[in-house]
């Protein structure tokens, strides 16, 4: 996985985030890069997206990311935290 040159602090050999960042913009920037792994076309359960997540950092935390994806509005869910999936964002219209 290559993550965004701003967080190789927080990389380990492999490239895979060690430790979550303490300042929200880099947080914003890991999420951001995480977000780019979920398809538009489909809905996820937790663990899906825990498995999804588990593929981009080491310190075994999904939940933390889960939630920070869901606070961030990049993830959307059902309020029994079943189904995940990304809003799809509406295309401006072309004048």
């Amino acid at each position: 996985m290559d993550f965004p040159v701003e967080l190789k602090n927080f990389l380990d050999k492999e490239g895979l985030l060690k430790q979550w960042p303490t300042k929200k913009t880099m947080q914003d920037i890991a999420l951001n890069h995480m977000f780019t792994k979920f398809s538009p076309d489909r809905k996820y359960s937790e663990p899906e997206v825990n498995q999804v997540l588990r593929q981009c950092h080491t310190f075994e935390n999904p939940a933390l990311l889960r939630r920070a994806m869901v606070d961030a509005k990049l993830l959307q869910r059902t309020k029994d935290g079943r189904e995940y999936w990304v809003e799809k964002k509406e295309e401006p219209a072309q004048a």
